[in-house]
């Protein structure tokens, strides 16, 4: 505990025009699992920050 999150939840442009969340990880700053809700994607972020997904 203590240290910060490695994924956050980043904002994603569509190619429509609109809007969709990531999940950037800040170590490479690569964005993976785009195009999800915002709620999705926090849900994926503290998965991942939990270490209860495979990076």
């Amino acid at each position: 505990m203590g240290q910060s999150d490695r994924y956050t939840v980043h904002p994603v442009s569509t190619a429509d025009g609109g809007g969709a969340w990531g999940v950037r990880d800040d170590d490479t700053w690569e964005i993976e699992s785009r195009h999800m809700s915002r709620s999705d994607a926090e849900a994926r972020a503290e998965a991942k920050n939990n270490g209860k997904t495979r990076a």
